[in-house]
């Protein structure tokens, strides 16, 4: 994680004759000498000193905030139509994620297949970076193309769904486990249970459905959606179990016949 203090270019020559001592060339990590101390003692109070402290204009600043988070749900996006790649060849997405995630160089975060991003901050930033674009004459085709990739697979995922029940949503019922855009929050925006359950709903399906945090959040944005009380009881009686997000206390359900139906 890295900290960026968007400055005046003639405060930032000042602060670095200042703590040249303690901070390096463009991107400057703290150190053990006295400045790095003084300066963990005022600022440095407030903010981590995990990774390193980085100077730059407010432009740049906003860009680099927009481009990692844009580069992120790019990642995201790659290893979901790979996962889709992989259904139709038989393929093993997570050996391939694991598998390219040993290169140093592209890493193994951010390389979980699902239903899509969501949240507060790939959503917005992606947007707005490709807004700028845009507005700049440039357009950045990549995150445009990210945006309208992660945008069409939230449906997809329902019909998905729908095509498991052989094409005959109407009348059937499904469980929903998890709400959230991820697991241990009760964030809704932009989740991608919000466009899974409304094509079920289109198609005629009875939802039922259980997020351990989410279920306040999730009233007020899904309508015609039965919650349920657990994960237990979002299964009892359902044609098809569909797996949004993944929650840790779903990882360790074990459904039997003392919940009420059969394995």
């Amino acid at each position: 994680m890295s900290w960026l203090f968007p400055i005046p270019n003639s405060c930032a020559k000042a602060l670095r004759s200042r703590i040249s001592s303690a901070l390096t060339a463009s991107w400057w990590g703290w150190r053990t000498s006295a400045p790095g101390r003084l300066w963990r003692r005022s600022i440095g109070r407030s903010i981590s000193t995990r990774g390193p402290l980085i100077f730059t204009g407010r432009r740049t600043a906003e860009l680099t905030k927009y481009a990692g988070n844009a580069f992120l749900a790019m990642k995201i996006t790659f290893i979901n139509e790979i996962a889709d790649l992989c259904e139709q060849t038989g393929a093993n997405v997570q050996d391939v994620a694991r598998g390219i995630g040993a290169d140093n160089r592209i890493g193994s975060k951010f390389l979980h297949p699902g239903p899509s991003y969501g949240g507060s901050c790939f959503p917005k930033d992606t947007l707005a970076l490709a807004k700028t674009g845009q507005d700049y004459g440039t357009p950045l085709r990549l995150v445009e193309t990210t945006i309208a990739i992660n945008d069409q697979r939230k449906r997809a995922m329902g019909r998905k769904v729908v095509a498991a029940l052989q094409g005959k949503a109407r009348g059937k019922t499904v469980g929903v486990l998890g709400l959230t855009f991820k697991p241990n929050t009760d964030d809704m925006r932009d989740a991608p249970s919000i466009a899974v359950i409304q094509t079920l709903v289109d198609a005629g399906a009875r939802v039922r459905a259980y997020d351990p945090e989410g279920m306040e959040a999730a009233k007020a944005v899904l309508d015609n959606v039965e919650y349920c009380e657990d994960a237990y009881d979002a299964a009892k009686g359902a044609d098809c179990l569909v797996l949004v997000t993944e929650w840790n206390a779903f990882r360790s359900a074990r459904p039997g016949a003392d919940q009420g139906f059969d394995d």
